[in-house]
């Protein structure tokens, strides 16, 4: 009777894919073992659906999962508002947290699904609950910390998960119990608009008493800058900075600029080297690091792709933004160079960097995604001009979309396809000698005085740090 029952699901009738037979296989597993959680399950209307999207797929191995982990928490999701009709990729993730949370710890899974920011789930509610994993992952003295403080104990509402967001950014146990304390931290918010993305906010959060200088404008002109460039709504129309020594990496080299997490920016500071090249950026007036827009452009191009591959268009943001509409020529290269330092770097070529295949602790290569990345770039960019780049880097954005949902990843071969006219510069960079081992600056600035760390601009998305 049960196997009839999947038989005569639509999407199972006409026929099964890879990921709809991985549902089914679920479907009978609980039908087997848990026929209470089938049962629940059947009578959601996604499941009855003509086809089963991929979120609705992990959306049935995690509630079946902890029907045999955590049979109250299988059943607490199956009652929540939000799983009845459909589910989105979002709450397809947040499922699979809960899953995964209650197998260690039973109690937070149920705490956070009784919680009021999640009796109905939006976007802000998925990026809060990986702001609350990410703070997991860092250790149990941080979960601890979460779990004492005030917004947990009263209980996260909608009103408090950019907080919460904002906090998954802090590495110190005792920071972060300061920055859990609705109050404590300084929060400077925008709400408005730009042409693409009809309800854009930004928040900025800093340390309480931290000076606040006039970063919120200039935050809005990036917005907007690299909506224009990529023609393509922001990814996230609700962006969270974090301006605090406590919020990016931290590694021997010391602590980066930047660090694009999943659900917020950690940003050192709001200028580049306060009072360093900030007169070549422009002349009328003072602007942010370029750090800024680097990691909001790796919303676009993230890792879901090769490093080298988005930081072929995320660098050239950067770069675009530091010309600020001058002629390259007019502004000093030590401002326009995104990445000076190469000190250390072995790859000759990006085929090289790929056979190498540097692991995360191995700085000085894993830069050489950026190396090779930016100056494939800007070659391709000043050859083709900077309207017709980005505009192929927009097809190239539609292009990856369609290619990771597919399980490919892009590469060298797509970046052929996008520049044919360029294809000298494209294989030189991919097999031909463009790097070497010694230790000199990027981008031929050997005259360029003072140590490395002296014209190092800093970056970079989860995993890199700049030196100090």
């Amino acid at each position: 009777m049960l196997a009839n029952q999947i038989k005569a699901l639509p999407w199972v009738a006409d026929g099964v894919n890879d990921s709809e037979r991985e549902a089914a296989q679920m479907l009978i597993d609980a039908a087997n073992h848990y026929p209470d959680t089938f049962r629940a399950l059947l009578q959601k209307s996604w499941v009855g659906d003509s086809d089963i999207t991929a979120a609705e797929t992990s959306a049935i191995y995690g509630i079946r999962w902890a029907a045999k982990t955590a049979p109250a928490l299988s059943e607490r999701i199956l009652q929540a508002s939000w799983v009845q009709d459909s589910i989105t990729e979002a709450e397809g993730e947040a499922i699979d947290f809960l899953e995964r949370t209650g197998r260690g710890d039973k109690e937070l899974a149920l705490t956070l699904l009784d919680m009021p920011f999640l009796e109905t789930f939006e976007n802000n509610d998925a990026l809060a609950l990986s702001a609350i994993a990410y703070i997991g992952r860092r250790g149990q003295d941080h979960l601890e910390a979460l779990k004492r403080s005030q917004v947990f104990e009263d209980g996260i509402t909608d009103d408090l998960t950019t907080l919460v967001r904002a906090a998954g950014t802090i590495r110190d146990t005792d920071a972060l119990a300061r920055w859990l304390v609705p109050g404590y931290a300084d929060a400077e918010v925008y709400t408005g608009q730009t042409k693409l993305t009809p309800e854009l906010k930004i928040s900025v959060f800093r340390d309480r008493d931290a000076p606040r200088p006039k970063t919120m404008p200039e935050l809005v002109r990036i917005a907007r800058q690299i909506e224009d460039l990529m023609q393509i709504p922001l990814p996230n129309p609700a962006l969270v900075f974090v301006i605090s020594d406590q919020a990016p990496s931290i590694s021997a080299r010391g602590i980066s600029q930047g660090r694009r997490y999943d659900f917020a920016y950690g940003l050192r500071g709001d200028q580049d080297r306060p009072g360093r090249y900030t007169s070549d950026y422009a002349a009328d007036r003072d602007m942010l690091s370029s750090t800024i827009i680097h990691e909001i452009g790796h919303d676009y191009f993230g890792n879901e792709l090769k490093s080298w591959v988005n930081h072929t268009p995320v660098k050239l943001f950067e770069y675009v933004y530091r010309l600020d509409g001058r002629d390259r020529f007019e502004v000093p290269e030590r401002v326009l160079n995104t990445i000076h330092e190469r000190s250390g770097c072995e790859a000759q070529n990006i085929q090289h960097l790929e056979e190498m295949n540097p692991p995360s602790d191995d700085r000085p290569n894993r830069l050489c995604h950026h190396y090779l990345g930016y100056w494939m770039g800007r070659e391709l960019l000043e050859a083709v001009g900077q309207q017709e780049y980005f505009a192929r880097m927009r097809r190239f954005w539609h292009l990856k979309e369609r290619l990771v949902a597919e399980g490919y990843d892009p590469g060298i071969a797509e970046i052929r396809q996008l520049f044919p006219e360029q294809l000298e510069i494209v294989n030189r960079y991919w097999s031909g000698d463009v790097g070497n081992p010694e230790e000199k600056y990027w981008g031929g600035l050997v005259n360029v005085s003072g140590p490395p760390t002296e014209h190092t601009f800093g970056c970079c998305c989860a995993g890199c740090t700049a030196a100090l």
